[in-house]
């Protein structure tokens, strides 16, 4: 009978840490979604800024700012 109740109460502590553990899981992907969005968000602005401030990026890697035409002034 004690050795039941003590099962009982071991499966309880378990079960108790388990949804403690998913909760604080679901938790924890929320906010990483939140920062996955900002941090998409972000990158759009910084492209859309270098973009106006006539930079491209060369072959997906580094941005360099273009150069002008012979027309151009330095």
């Amino acid at each position: 009978m004690l050795a039941s109740q003590l099962d009982n109460i071991e499966r309880d502590k378990h079960e108790t840490e388990r949804r403690a553990t998913l909760a604080e899981r679901k938790r924890v992907n929320a906010l990483d979604a939140t920062l996955d969005e900002l941090n998409e968000l972000t990158d759009l602005l910084v492209k859309a800024t270098l973009l106006a401030a006539g930079f491209h990026q060369h072959n997906r890697g580094n941005w360099r700012k273009r150069r002008g035409t012979r027309d151009e002034p330095n």
